[in-house]
Order: structure tokens, then C-alpha cells, then sequence
């Protein structure tokens, strides 16, 4: 939905994924060695690690997660709480 400039060399990708039910902050670390995730397409993330800081939940894409592109588009909802970058 969104991608913003990473804050740290350490993070390869941050900005916001959404799906149906809402939408949320995401991380891909460097280390990753992930292919980066493109605006306006859609995907099936598997194996992702979750974080909360602050009453603010997010995922984050390491050396388990994978990302397998869809050929359907997926609709994202509204943010389902504030993100902040």
C-alpha cells in the first residue's frame, strides 16, 4: 500500500501491507535476501514475525519468511490502528 525510506541499512523494505481485514506496518530486513515487495501488486506472505510496540502491531519478513507473488489482486481495508513510521 505504502513503502517509505528505511531508517537503518540493517532494513532493505518498510512501509505498509494490507489485506481485506485491514492494514499494518511491515519490515523486511536486509539479511533477509527477500525480494523486494512492489507497489500495487499483491502477495501471499508466509512464515512472518510479529512485534507490538506500544499498543502498535506490526510484521516483519526474516530468512524464514517467503513472499510468493498472487496473480489476483487483493483489496486492502483501512488501517486498523494508527502507523506510525
Amino acid at each position: 500500500m505504502d513503502l517509505w525510506d528505511p531508517a537503518t541499512e540493517a532494513i532493505s523494505q518498510t512501509g505498509l501491507i494490507g489485506d481485506g481485514s485491514g492494514s499494518m506496518k511491515f519490515v523486511k530486513w536486509t539479511k533477509s535476501e527477500l525480494p523486494n515487495l512492489e507497489l500495487g501488486k499483491s502477495y501471499l506472505l508466509r512464515n512472518l514475525v510479529t512485534d507490538e510496540f506500544q499498543g502498535r502491531f506490526s510484521v516483519k519478513l526474516n530468512r524464514t519468511s517467503q513472499i510468493e507473488p498472487l496473480e489476483k489482486d487483493v483489496e486492502a481495508g483501512l488501517p486498523t490502528e494508527p502507523c506510525s513510521r
